[in-house]
C-alpha cells in the first residue's frame, strides 16, 4: 500500500507543477521590469548553465545573457534575443528583454507580418532600429504571443515574402528564452 501511496504522491506534485503557460496572463500594456530575489536565484542557479555572458559593461553593471543555442543563418530571418539582467539596483533587480534581429534585416526598422488563417486577420508588428525596452519587450511579446496561437509569421524584403523562423531554425530559442525572461519578471 505504501509504494502505491508513494507513487500517486509523487504523480500528484509532478503534475500540479507542470502547468501549461497562458499567453492570456502576458500583459503587453500594463508591466514592470522589476523582478525578485527567487526569480533571480533560479536563473542563476538553474536557467544560466544554458546561457553566456555576452558581455556586461561595467559603468551599467547589467548583464547580459544569451542562449548558447542560437542559429546563425543570415539567409533566412530570425529574431534572437537577449535578457539584460540589472541585479545592482537599489530596491529590486531588473530584467529587460531585447531583440536582435539577425543580419537578414541588415540593420533596418524590423516589421513581421502575422496571420490568424482560423480567423481570417492579419496584421504588423514593428520594432524600429533604435527601439526603447518598453519597445522590445512589446515586441517581443506581441511575437511570442502569435508563435503560441499558431500565427503565420513573415518578413517582407525588396517585395518578397519570407516566413519568420523558416523551418522552425531559431524558434526554439526565441520561446525558451521568452519563458525564461517571463519567469524572471514574475509573468509566468
Amino acid at each position: 500500500m505504501k509504494p502505491l501511496f508513494s507513487f500517486f504522491l509523487l504523480l500528484f506534485l509532478f503534475l500540479t507543477n507542470c502547468t501549461i503557460k497562458n499567453t492570456d496572463a502576458i500583459d503587453l500594456e500594463n508591466f514592470d521590469f522589476n523582478s525578485n530575489e527567487p526569480a533571480v536565484l533560479y536563473f542563476n542557479n538553474i536557467r544560466k548553465a544554458q546561457y553566456k555572458l555576452s558581455h556586461s559593461p561595467a559603468s551599467t553593471k547589467t548583464e547580459i545573457w544569451q542562449l548558447r543555442q542560437q542559429d546563425q543563418m543570415p539567409s533566412i530571418p530570425i529574431l534572437q534575443l537577449n535578457i539584460l539582467l540589472n541585479i545592482y539596483q537599489a530596491n529590486k533587480p531588473q530584467a529587460y528583454i531585447k531583440v536582435l534581429p539577425n543580419t537578414f534585416f541588415e540593420g533596418k526598422t524590423v516589421q513581421v507580418q502575422w496571420q490568424d488563417t482560423m480567423n481570417r486577420t492579419s496584421g504588423t508588428y514593428q520594432l524600429a532600429a533604435k527601439s526603447t525596452m518598453r519597445q522590445h519587450y512589446i515586441f517581443a511579446g506581441q511575437v511570442y504571443k502569435s508563435i503560441k496561437a499558431n500565427h503565420l509569421l513573415s518578413v517582407d524584403k525588396a517585395g518578397t515574402a519570407y516566413p519568420l523562423f523558416k523551418n522552425r531554425q531559431g524558434l526554439k530559442p526565441y520561446l525558451q528564452t521568452m519563458r525564461d525572461y517571463y519567469e524572471l519578471v514574475g509573468v509566468f
